[in-house]
């Protein structure tokens, strides 16, 4: 596959939904959560401010450094105070009806200052349409009437991402075991770990949706761990991957292929679960689920490294039902979606390829655990094949910036979407 695509937009062939969960408590600081700095201001003439200062204030109490620019700003002025404050993003609050004109000026002159890292987001009395106009020029959010403060909050703290439609929970891993040879003192300033050095792991989901089908890619852990197992990976799900559909408007009947980077119980655990009457039986129950036929040779005979990860309650019942597509190599599975082996974590390890008219978005399952990984020599512990995961994510990342490809993590809990440039990664 060879896309061509510069921007992403959501077209009548596929749209994407992402995925991961996240909480936030106010007045504290969460374990392995970056502390974020933004500038509140009121632009144009625009004098009311009770909105924008009743959320910045619930931004500070939850931890957020909050700069409030105050009434009738200019985006010169705007822009100017964010780059002498070194913020992380912009929150424009606009009620006056100039919002088609200020905030892409904002865009602008962001640009024009080589600071288009800083994201902006936007609320007040925007028209859904204006909405999704502003979105596509590059505004991260717009918040309308009657938004819940905590959905600013987490906005901000999931790192400037949208309320999560789907994920599976998060969980966290040994931060040695996730990041292998490189030393703690590099990986902590990214990551920071909780009191047993875990650290915090999401399971961001992606919805593909067609005309003719809808395509999940990735399952997450699911109902079925230990109370003991639990415990070790402090995993909390609530609400889930049946809840985060229902939210999309749809049922677990409602899928009708499901793609698998690999088949380790963090990306497959949701497969089987238990029925209203406790019995195991599959969650799709009409959907069809790719893998690639290396890795299902490595679930039904693990070596003894990775038998712990491989499940079997978690496929058994699917490959005795007959619903699994078994592929062997890059294979096209639906209208512009393909997999293509990247091999490096597992042997039979894939990565998803979603081509819509104007981008290619690629989700990499743990080819590329987190943005932390995008750099060569990073190597997680977790890898079977390290020398094999350097020399493709090479060729991989050489891609990726050629077209301009959409970079999808399924483990990260802030960015979990950007670009990879010649300049380094780029969030989207």
């Amino acid at each position: 596959m060879s896309p061509k695509a510069r921007s992403w937009a959501p077209s009548r062939r596929s749209s994407v939904s992402t995925a991961s969960k996240a909480s936030t408590e106010p007045g504290a600081r969460q374990a392995g959560r970056k502390t974020y700095r933004v500038l509140t201001c009121k632009v144009g003439l625009d004098g009311h401010d009770r909105g924008v200062k009743v959320v910045s204030r619930a931004l500070r109490d939850a931890g957020v450094e909050v700069i409030y620019a105050g009434l009738r700003q200019t985006p010169e002025m705007v822009v100017e105070a964010a780059i002498q404050e070194d913020v992380d993003a912009i929150g424009v609050s606009l009620h006056s009806g100039a919002h088609m004109t200020l905030i892409p000026r904002i865009l602008e002159l962001l640009k024009e200052r080589g600071a288009q890292g800083i994201v902006v987001f936007g609320g007040g009395i925007i028209p859904a349409d204006d909405a999704r106009q502003l979105r596509s020029m590059g505004v991260a959010e717009i918040f309308g009437p009657g938004t819940a403060l905590q959905d600013i909050v987490e906005f901000v703290n999931n790192g400037f991402t949208p309320k999560p439609a789907l994920s599976d929970g998060q969980w966290r891993m040994d931060g040695g075991a996730v990041f292998g040879l490189v030393p703690k003192v590099m990986w902590e300033k990214i990551k920071t770990p909780d009191s047993r050095n875990r650290i915090p792991m999401a399971t961001n989901c992606m919805l593909v949706r067609t005309p003719d089908l809808n395509l999940l890619v990735e399952a997450g852990v699911g109902p079925k761990l230990s109370e003991k197992e639990r415990t070790i990976y402090g995993y909390e799900r609530d609400p889930g991957l049946p809840a985060g559909l229902r939210e999309l408007g749809l049922s677990t009947s409602d899928i009708d292929l499901v793609v698998l980077s690999h088949l380790h119980f963090d990306h497959c655990g949701a497969l089987v679960s238990p029925g209203r009457d406790g019995e195991l039986e599959p969650l799709f129950p009409r959907a069809r689920h790719v893998v690639q036929a290396q890795e299902l040779a490595a679930w039904r005979e693990p070596d003894p490294r990775s038998k712990p990860s491989y499940k079997p309650e978690n496929l058994r019942l699917l490959e005795e039902a007959g619903r699994l597509w078994v592929v062997e190599g890059d294979t096209e599975v639906a209208p512009g979606v393909r997999v293509r082996v990247t091999g490096g974590h597992t042997r039979g390890h894939q990565a998803v390829y979603v081509q819509d008219q104007e981008q290619t978005v690629v989700f990499t399952g743990d080819f590329l655990l987190m943005p932390a990984f995008l750099k060569i020599n990073w190597v997680s512990a977790l890898d079977l094949f390290p020398l094999e995961s350097m020399e493709r994510k090479a060729a991989f990342l050489e891609e990726a910036a050629r077209e301009r490809q959409l970079i999808w993590f399924y483990h990260e809990t802030e960015h979990r979407l950007g670009h990879w440039t010649k300049e380094g990664f780029e969030p989207a």
